[in-house]
């Protein structure tokens, strides 16, 4: 008895430890002809389904049997994308489901629990964490935006690393960086950094870069090339 138990779970993609830990997470998953789909299960098998299509979450339960994970929706509940209404309870192998994932993380990430309305209408396509973050708190853009070295600091920091002049160099080469106006482009100055480092693949790109602007007619790009060795 003990031996066949052990075969079978041997058989299961998921131990039993594992499958508990589906418990209170969020699945982001893909399914072919219907678009991604955000899942928060519940430990105490209640879920919440985000749809694509859909401007309500759905409320669900979902369950372990065996090698298999199923769920259950209002039968009021339909597909936006397959115009079927949900059905009394569906079932699929631990493998197929988790073939589906995109991502699988603890908590109910985007909070719906206590919430009837989709946080938005979810596109078919997918869409990464990260995007699905910013969208719901704009705010986060602003953050990590400020989270980046500004144009002084990075100059300031110039000789404390290769990577610091390499990125030094390419305010000196472009005037800006992340679309802050730094500086006005010194040619000359963003090669004598690369060439003090011996840095010969960013400058080899600057060089082509700049033979490009000279060809365009750019005053500035034809009187570095008269003082830069190729």
């Amino acid at each position: 008895m003990r031996l066949l138990l052990a075969l079978t779970l041997a058989l299961l993609c998921l131990t039993p430890a594992e499958a508990a830990s589906l418990a209170g997470t969020t699945q982001h998953s893909f399914i072919p002809g219907q678009g991604q789909v955000i899942e928060y299960l519940a430990a105490d098998g209640s879920t919440l389904l985000w749809y694509p299509g859909n401007d309500r979450l759905a409320p669900g339960q979902w369950s372990l049997e065996g090698d298999e994970i199923c769920f259950q929706y209002p039968n009021q509940y339909w597909h936006p994308r397959t115009r079927n209404p949900g059905k009394a309870k569906k079932c699929e192998t631990l493998a197929l489901y988790r073939s589906k994932l995109i991502d699988s993380d603890p908590g109910d990430i985007f909070q719906f629990v206590g919430r009837k309305r989709a946080p938005f209408i979810l596109p078919p396509y997918e869409m990464p964490y990260s995007q699905i973050e910013a969208i719901l708190d704009p705010s986060i853009v602003a953050r990590e935006r400020a989270a980046i070295p500004r144009c002084a600091e990075v100059l300031a920091n110039a000789n404390r690393s290769r990577l610091d002049t390499i990125q030094a160099a390419q305010i000196y080469f472009y005037g800006m960086r992340m679309g802050e106006i730094c500086l006005k482009a010194d040619y000359v100055k963003a090669f004598a950094m690369l060439d003090a480092i011996g840095e010969t693949e960013t400058r080899a790109a600057f060089y082509r870069e700049l033979q490009y602007k000279a060809q365009s007619g750019s005053p500035k790009a034809i009187a570095a090339l008269k003082k830069i060795k190729p």
